[in-house]
């Protein structure tokens, strides 16, 4: 379900990229379980809960919070899911709305991930916040995440 911004309305984009040289079919099945694998970093500021039971699928939600004192959590729904390509999750509820989108693209030597962030922050006292205390731990947070991923995928590809 692709969905657009509302008019007049201001998007920011935040985009985080890591290349792994693995094959895509290798690094899939890890990125699509993103926030419930064991590679996710233990002291990561993201953390996931399930709201919906069984496979993953257009319509699982979750409730995300970002273990800052004070922060909001969000409820974010996942919208697409193209197998062995693209996973969108949408923001129902909370500090953002937008989308969160986690793209897998093969490569000759290897696999791209991206990471992007579609935002609008509504309120103003959640604009505050974020400037100052969540968007560069945000920031951060993702590059953690996009590593353990990397070193995960990689050293099980090569224990094979």
């Amino acid at each position: 379900m692709d969905q657009k911004p509302e008019k007049g309305k201001k998007i920011f984009i935040k985009r985080h990229f890591i290349f792994i040289e693995v094959p895509l079919e290798v690094v899939w099945p890890q990125v699509i379980r993103w926030e419930e694998s064991e590679w996710w970093p233990k002291l990561c500021l993201f953390k996931f809960v399930r709201k919906t039971p069984g496979e993953l699928q257009v319509g699982t939600k979750f409730i995300q919070k970002m273990v800052i004192p004070l922060m909001p959590h969000s409820e974010v729904e996942i919208v697409k899911l193209i197998p062995e390509r693209e996973i969108e999750l949408a923001f129902n509820k909370g500090m953002f709305k937008g989308f969160e989108i986690i793209r897998v693209e093969d490569r000759a030597n290897g696999t791209r991930v991206e990471y992007e962030l579609q935002y609008e922050i509504p309120s103003v006292p959640n604009k505050i916040l974020w400037k100052l205390f969540c968007q560069k731990l945000f920031d951060q947070g993702i590059t953690i995440i996009l590593s353990a991923l990397k070193d995960y995928v990689v050293k099980s590809y090569r224990a094979q």
